[in-house]
């Protein structure tokens, strides 16, 4: 079992996988296992806290919104990447997403990257105007290949390699 032959080997391929939430978040660490099976590798799991959704009632508490969101993201990596066996861990780290991603691959000797596509529509649109996309960052700065995966729901399911 992979789960086995990575504990603890420096070897074992590793691959760092940005993730948000749902339902974007789940497809993109669903592909990820299923490459990380594939390739005998370990996943590193990338939260970097940005913008929190809020309905307005009562005062927010973003430490709440924060822990909630990584709670939620440890449950889908648990779940997806245990199912299969897939070695894995979280990490949450604060700062501009594509320089954290980059820094934990580097960190970590990453294989490969592994992020979802730039937000789609007119709000993806507006960003892009504004600044660069976040996949498009990591990939011109980072030294590891680097895989975006499509909004496409139909990888889900197929084998990646």
């Amino acid at each position: 079992m992979i789960a086995d032959a990575c504990r603890d080997t420096p070897d074992c391929p590793v691959i760092v996988v940005a993730a948000s939430g749902r339902p974007a978040g789940a497809r993109v660490l669903e592909y990820t296992a299923r490459l990380a099976l594939a390739a005998g590798a370990r996943v590193v799991v990338a939260h970097v806290p940005t913008g929190f959704h809020y309905d307005g009632s009562g005062a927010p508490d973003l430490n709440e919104l924060r822990r909630d969101l990584e709670m939620s993201l440890a449950f889908d990596a648990k779940t997806t990447f245990d199912r299969l066996g897939v070695p894995w861990s979280l990490v949450a780290r604060t700062g501009g997403i594509a320089t954290v991603i980059t820094a934990l691959a580097k960190e970590h000797d990453a294989t490969l990257i592994v992020i979802g596509a730039a937000c789609p529509g007119a709000v993806g649109a507006m960003r892009r105007m504004l600044r660069q996309s976040v996949p498009s960052a990591i990939i011109r700065r980072s030294a590891s290949p680097t895989i975006v995966v499509p909004r496409d729901t139909r990888l889900v399911g197929r084998n990646p390699i």
